[in-house]
């Protein structure tokens, strides 16, 4: 699951339901730590708020074995777009893909705080959701060790030029999420 960092989750609970989202668990202390809530946005991908209190949450990023990316697949994208930029003042910046497609990058202050696309039909009947990529240093070695523990590799892999490369997977209990080796990390 994507956690947001918040200042005031339970305020933010509220923006969301006011933004057409919706509130699975309502804010709550986890011990010290912070305080927490499990929302959807009004296309239904669900997140979670996080106000720190002890703990900031994830301290690393983009190094490997930590988070690389957030990414919402969605439904609607403009509904998304308004969503987000209401909620947390994220910017949507569109660009063609590769391929013909969109891809929405999220800034906040001017730095890219997440990316969305467009569910595409080919990919079957999937709920708007936001998924994670996690760093590795050796892409090609991790996608041995993601078949060798038991998951399947969803895709060869993908170049993003000026990022990396990066496949989506599946864990044994049906989890899919992205590795991504970065052009720093490579």
């Amino acid at each position: 699951m994507s956690y947001f960092t918040v200042d005031d989750a339970d305020a933010t609970t509220e923006r969301v339901k006011g933004l057409g989202g919706s509130v699975w668990f309502d804010p709550f202390d986890v011990f010290e730590e912070g305080r927490m809530a499990v929302v959807a946005d009004s296309t239904g991908a669900t997140f979670a708020l996080w106000q720190p209190k002890r703990g900031i949450g994830a301290e690393v990023f983009g190094e490997p074995g930590a988070l690389a990316w957030n990414e919402l697949y969605t439904h609607d994208v403009e509904a998304a777009t308004r969503f987000y930029g209401g909620l947390f003042g994220w910017k949507a910046n569109a660009a063609a893909t590769p391929d013909g497609g969109e891809y929405t990058v999220f800034d906040l202050e001017g730095q890219p705080a997440s990316g969305m696309m467009s569910i595409r039909e080919e990919w079957g009947e999937i709920p708007a959701n936001w998924s994670i990529y996690l760093a590795v240093e050796d892409l090609e070695e991790a996608l041995k060790l993601v078949e060798a523990k038991g998951g399947k590799v969803i895709n060869q892999p993908m170049q993003i030029e000026g990022v990396g490369t990066f496949s989506f997977i599946q864990d044994p209990l049906g989890a899919y999420l992205s590795v991504m080796e970065l052009e720093s990390a490579g």
